[in-house]
């Protein structure tokens, strides 16, 4: 069997060891020049890797391939990462989410409005549970079932069930 090309890695500040832990759902060498490009540029996302980056250079950091797996795998493996290593650079601690992220009023102003009137859980039209079977799948979770295991008997993703478990969708189930 082939190795992955996806996978968790990290960017790391060479004589602090400060980080920043990410996942590549493509090839990891497109991730690291996306992430370098931006940089350079300077409109990283994380302020806190940009502001190290332009004060001690590029040659002060370094890619590492921390761990090899499916894409499907991404999310769950980057959540332990964020967990193991608490990276300084990141600015959400949690894989896959926005919280931390600080928006400008005129940018929330914008998603709000962009927002309204779109139906959300099972009146949502691409929405691929009911509210019985997101039931299910907590209560599933409650009895430490297997993620895998759920995700399989509702033909969901892996990262739906971990996003249900962690209330990042279906919130108000």
């Amino acid at each position: 069997m082939d190795t992955p090309k996806t996978g968790i890695y990290r960017i790391r500040h060479v004589d602090s060891g400060k980080s920043y832990v990410g996942s590549a759902a493509q090839a990891f060498r497109i991730r690291w020049n996306s992430h370098r490009s931006k940089l350079a540029r300077g409109i990283h996302h994380s302020k806190p890797l940009q502001m190290a980056w332009n004060k001690y250079g590029a040659d002060a950091f370094v890619f590492e391939i921390l761990l090899y797996c499916d894409s499907d795998d991404c999310l769950m493996y980057e959540q332990l990462a964020l967990d193991c290593y608490k990276p300084r650079y990141n600015v959400q601690q949690i894989a896959g989410s926005s919280i931390g992220r600080t928006c400008k009023k005129s940018t929330r102003q914008k998603i709000s409005d962009n927002n309204k009137g779109k139906h959300v859980g099972e009146l949502n039209s691409s929405a691929k549970l009911s509210v019985g079977q997101v039931k299910s799948i907590k209560s599933a979770l409650e009895f430490d079932e297997s993620q895998n295991d759920i995700a399989t008997r509702f033909s969901v993703s892996k990262q739906t069930i971990s996003a249900i478990k962690h209330g990042h969708i279906w919130r108000s189930v």
